[in-house]
């Protein structure tokens, strides 16, 4: 009886930790500036560089180091960070 509960619990434990992992693997994904869903896979990279593909629309993205994802059309024609984000506030000061 023991050895059934002991394996019962090992089993549930192996299920848990494999559903865990998966779920913080797909929290930690990047959201694809395309269609801002969490399904960007990494596709590949070299050195530095990072290759991105959305899984949802299928629009791809390279990123060097931490700068930020760029378009891959953007990429072709040389630009390496994108664009600096606007702000936008109010009229008030």
């Amino acid at each position: 009886m023991e050895l059934i509960l002991v394996a019962g619990g090992l089993i549930a434990g192996v299920a848990g930790t494999y559903l865990g992992v998966g779920w913080l693997v797909t929290r930690s994904r990047l959201a694809c500036p395309s269609c801002l869903a969490k399904k960007l896979a990494t596709t590949g990279g070299a050195l530095d560089e990072t290759h991105y593909k959305c899984e949802a629309c299928g629009a791809e993205c390279r990123q060097r180091g931490n700068d930020g994802l760029v378009p891959l059309e953007a990429w072709d024609r040389g630009v390496r960070s994108p664009p600096p984000v606007a702000i936008v506030r109010d009229g008030n000061p």
